[in-house]
């Protein structure tokens, strides 16, 4: 029997009915578990890894053992090899052909395995290390990216939450401030004259008392516990007392009444008062008599507070106030319109500190804006400035890294410092709440994600706040889908979401939004781009995307590619234009020569002069206005008032002329787009350079005479001829 502590509870696995079956395998066994014990003793590993861990030794018992092992005596674990490994990988793929587990039960054998052969190699019946053969490769279904609706129902939820929990966070110290409290406050001396002959005026007006015996109401307030009471704490005699309210009766009658006991309605709440302000005074009552409840109170002393299970038998003195406080508490809901994010005490915690329902909207906002797996975003400490560089290309960014422990790599992403929405600044805000409570006995000192636990299990677990991790997130985002009422998926009873899903969502978004699978990978924290395209490229919305693309690419290419826009100047040379108004010796005789190039092009003379000039030259082509350019969509690259100088738009733009000096540039241009095409994912080469090359092609098609056209393929590849790839222009 396997015993081992997880980081949120005990796991525990019996391998006593595998031994029997297979006691060939005893040893084995016991070096695997005694290894993975050992490895994991220090670490504060999940229920999750362990179930994959000591899963994966039993299924790998079972894989070496048995009448379909091809792997011979396989005793101990320096009976192990390479074809033991790879005969491991085949029993799962056979066994279990479409599960997702295969690949981590596999990661897991053969960390355990490794560390064995390399922290005990002299032991006995260890042996050398061996190199592992990778993990199987095709058990891992593609990960579906959530449908548009899903993921902008997820967004709006995220915001809505986050904005409500900032705005009660920021007034909860107004509200602390404020005075008025759940409290019998003890009457003054004109108030309590006031209550006493009101009192004595209804007993007249009743008959229950004769004019002429006014000693019998005295002897009431002789009697009365809140005369007796107030007396002592004033300096009276009660002689005094009654002396004076004979005097000043009258006199206190006409003061305005004033309440010195708050009550209790029905509705539990304030009698008087509407509920928002009967919370407001609860909240105040506790925050200036209990400042320190929960974080800062020990377990036992913060769960008994404001238990009243011991005041039956009288272990226990509880006040009224604490009573009226208390109901008030019970009714308390936090949320906004109809959407009750938390309830009764838990309602009063997330004012100044964070519960799982006020803290997953703003951890699922940071995987929403960065992509994120959970443990990238888990690893994030309550010291921001840990996590964080300055944006060396912009000061109005900031990087901010996560730790990817399974793969011992970081991970950035880039945010806004001013965006009060940014995940920098969402950041900063769980890191200013938890500032203010960092010396609290309950603080759970470089976690970022923690919060308050439900009262009802601080006596369970014996602590007040906990953190989010692999354990408890899932049925937290059950509670956060079922507030919204959004169903991720159909299929399911259960509604949950998926860490994986968020991050092929956030892939295919950014896709979307025009950016390439080489710019995408780098932001997911993959070193190899197959690994993008295999696990995250691959899902029905990418697939669609990418068909989309292909579709408006032919469309395109059909209708505005294929008829470039560029003239073609095949009767004369840009030299020979140069050289005929190089030559004029005069004024006049300049001006006579550019009227005639400029008749000659179909051109104004202003024209003329700025295609003649260096500003009007380009990679390839000759342009004649690059401050108003016509290729698709140009006004979306360009600004108007800036010049263009996207090169690579020349043959699309009718501001651009061909002289036959371009034609080798052309020919080079032409090549240079077709390797490419052997180097990059189709789909981007398809976006990026399809539609560029067929209006080249066309060109030289077009162009007359032909002879031109060979003689320009002949020399083109020549040094004279090299172009930038990207052909932009500074």
């Amino acid at each position: 029997m396997v015993h081992h502590q997880s980081k949120t509870r005990p796991f525990q696995r019996n391998f006593t009915s595998l031994i029997q079956e297979f006691p060939e395998v005893k040893l084995l066994a016991l070096q695997l578990l005694a290894g993975a014990k050992r490895q994991y003793r220090n670490s504060e590993t999940s229920y999750t890894t362990l179930q994959d861990l000591y899963c994966g030794i039993d299924e790998f018992l079972r894989s070496v053992c048995g009448p379909e092992s091809l792997s011979g005596a396989v005793d101990a674990v320096e009976d192990l090899n390479i074809q033991v490994a790879r005969n491991f990988d085949a029993w799962l793929l056979r066994t279990y052909p479409a599960r997702t587990l295969n690949r981590k039960r596999f990661g897991k054998v053969r960390a355990v395995v490794d560390y064995l052969k390399k922290n005990h190699r002299d032991a006995p019946r260890i042996g050398a290390p061996f190199s592992w053969p990778a993990a199987p490769k095709n058990t891992e279904e593609v990960s579906e990216s959530y449908a548009t609706e899903v993921f902008n129902a997820l967004t709006k939820a995220c915001l809505l939450d986050i904005k409500f929990v900032q705005a009660a966070m920021k007034s909860f110290d107004a509200i602390v401030s404020s005075p008025e409290r759940v409290v019998d406050r003890q009457p003054t001396l004109e108030e309590l004259i006031r209550t006493f002959g009101e009192r004595e005026l209804l007993w007249k007006s009743e008959g229950r008392l004769i004019e002429t015996r006014p000693s019998a109401f005295e002897n009431t307030i002789r009697k009365s516990p809140t005369a007796l009471k107030c007396i002592s704490a004033w300096g009276l005699t009660m002689n005094e007392f009654v002396s004076t309210y004979r005097s000043r009766r009258d006199e206190c009658l006409q003061y305005d009444k004033v309440i010195s006991k708050m009550q209790i309605g029905a509705n539990g709440l304030l009698k008087g008062y509407s509920a928002s302000d009967s919370y407001r005074i609860a909240m105040a009552t506790v925050a200036n008599t209990h400042p320190n409840w929960p974080i800062a109170m020990e377990c036992s002393a913060a769960n008994d507070l404001f238990s009243f299970e011991g005041t039956i038998l009288g272990k226990k003195q509880v006040t009224a106030d604490e009573r009226k406080t208390y109901r008030v508490l019970q009714r308390m809901k936090f949320g906004y319109q109809t959407q009750n994010i938390e309830v009764g005490l838990m309602a009063y915690f997330a004012h100044f500190f964070f519960t799982a329902e006020t803290i997953y909207p703003l951890f699922l906002y940071v995987q929403i804006n960065t992509g994120w797996n959970e443990e990238v975003v888990v690893s994030l400490t309550d010291s921001l400035e840990a996590h964080v560089e300055p944006d060396i290309c912009d000061p109005d960014y900031v990087l901010i890294w996560g730790d990817k422990r399974r793969v011992n790599k970081a991970q950035a992403c880039r945010s806004n410092k001013s965006n009060p929405l940014s995940v920098y600044r969402i950041l900063r805000f769980i890191e200013s709440v938890l500032q203010r409570h960092r010396q609290s006995t309950n603080y759970l000192p470089g976690v970022m994600w923690q919060f308050v636990l439900n009262k009802n299990l601080w006596n369970k677990f014996q602590r007040v706040t906990t953190s989010l991790d692999n354990g408890n997130i899932g049925s937290i985002s059950e509670g956060f889908l079922r507030r919204h009422g959004i169903v991720v998926d159909p299929e399911k009873k259960v509604q949950r979401i998926e860490a994986r899903r968020i991050r092929t969502t956030y892939e295919t978004r950014r896709r979307e939004s025009g950016l390439s699978l080489e710019e995408v990978s780098p932001l997911l924290g993959h070193p190899d781009i197959s690994t993008t395209e295999k696990n995250y490229d691959s899902d029905k919305g990418s697939t669609e995307l990418k068909n989309k693309r292909i579709r408006e690419l032919q469309t395109r290419m059909l209708d505005d590619f294929r008829h470039y826009s560029a003239r073609l100047i095949s009767n004369r040379t840009l030299s020979e234009l140069r050289d005929a108004i190089g030559e004029a010796e005069s004024l006049s005789t300049k001006e006579s020569a550019v009227a005639a190039a400029a008749a000659h092009l179909n051109l104004t003379q202003e024209q003329t002069i700025h295609l003649l000039s260096p500003k009007g030259q380009t990679y390839i082509a000759a342009c004649i206005d690059r401050s108003e350019p016509t290729w698709p969509n140009a006004r979306l690259f360009v600004p108007i008032g800036d010049d263009c100088t996207f090169f690579n738009r020349c043959c699309l733009c009718d501001k651009s002329l061909i002289f036959s000096e371009a034609l080798p540039y052309i020919a080079r241009r032409i090549q240079d787009i077709q390797s490419l095409r052997l180097t990059i994912p189709s789909e981007e080469w398809a976006a990026n350079y399809a539609e560029e090359g067929a209006a080249w092609e066309q060109i030289l098609t077009d162009w007359l005479p032909t002879e031109d056209v060979v003689a320009a393929k002949s020399i083109c590849n020549t040094q004279e001829y090299a172009l930038p790839l990207t052909m932009r222009g500074a």
